[in-house]
Parts: structure tokens; sequence; C-alpha cells
């Protein structure tokens, strides 16, 4: 076929595949590609996290701006693995007899998105505590400081110490809380 009917072919969604027989053209078949509800619904929560897609893969039609487009995803988060990786990369994703983990999954795609979206979160929420942590503690200090400079540190007892960490103990689990994934 002529170049111009195979960019009609690609432009109403059909990827055209050539076979050839010593060197002579002998069919043409097409692909459509379709995304599945599911795994559109799977990316699309993975990409609202920031988790970038890396797909492995042999076929020639399936590529990034392929996958881009067909699931509604930024072509920046969407990488394939080069052939000169593969072996990298079966290696590193290959099934491990035993192994320690703090997290598990049973290899289904809805099982790692959730993973990785609990870990983006955790992740999250550990850093939330820790500044607000952090912010009660530069609090403190600068009012043992100020008491001390007035003269006023003898009258901090021991209840508004407790008073104090409790509040802030409280406040970082009400921001935790709620605070949007």
């Amino acid at each position: 076929p002529a170049k111009s009917k195979d960019q009609d072919d690609i432009m109403n969604g059909r990827i055209p595949h050539y076979l050839s027989v010593s060197v002579n053209l002998a069919a043409v078949f097409t692909v459509v590609l379709t995304a599945d509800k599911t795994v559109s619904d799977h990316l699309a929560e993975l990409i609202g996290n920031g988790i970038s897609i890396i797909v492995r893969n042999n076929d020639c039609a399936v590529t990034a701006p392929r996958i881009s487009k067909l699931f509604g995803i930024p072509a920046e988060m969407v990488k394939i693995v080069p052939p000169e990786h593969r072996e990298f990369c079966d290696k590193i994703t290959a099934p491990v007899e035993k192994s320690n983990a703090s997290v598990i999954c049973n290899g289904k795609l809805s099982s790692i998105t959730k993973v990785l979206s609990n870990i983006r979160h955790i992740h999250h929420s550990s850093l939330t505590g820790l500044v607000l942590q952090s912010t009660s503690i530069v609090l403190a200090l600068i009012f043992a400081v100020v008491f001390m400079i007035i003269g006023i540190l003898g009258q901090i007892t021991p209840l508004m110490v407790i008073l104090y960490h409790t509040i802030w103990a409280f406040l970082t689990l009400f921001i935790m809380k709620v605070k949007p994934r």
C-alpha cells in the first residue's frame, strides 16, 4: 500500500503490520489497540501519585506515545524498556523464593497499584509528621530561651510541658488525618 494509506490506517487507530516472504510483501494486518477500563483506572491512580510507568515490551506497535494516548496519561510518565536492558529487567523482576519485605503484593496490577500508592502516602505522612514535630521542638526551644531571658523559666510546670506536647501530638494526628492523599 501507498504511504498515504498507512497514515490513514494509523490515524483511524489501526496499526499496520507487514508480513514479507523473501523481501516481497505477502500480507498486511491491521491491529487496533484498546484500553482496558480497570488497567486505565489503576494507571491513572499511579500517575496521580506521581509514579511513572515503565513497560517491558517486544511489540513494535506498543510505543510510549501510543500508551500515553491510549490511556490518557502524560507522555513523559511512560517509558519503554530498551532491548539492551531487557535482561537486567528480567533479573530484577524475577520471582524471589525468600525475602524480607515490609510490603507484599500478589502480582496483580490492582495489588501493585495499591502498594505503590500506599507507599507514597506513608512517605508523605511521615514527612508531614516529621515537619510538625520538628516545628514543635523548635518552638519549645524558643519558648525556653525567651522564658530564661525574662526570668520566668522556673514557673513552667510539668503539667504545662505535658499539655504543650499533647496539643502538638493531637495537632499532628489531626493534620495527618485530614490531609488529602
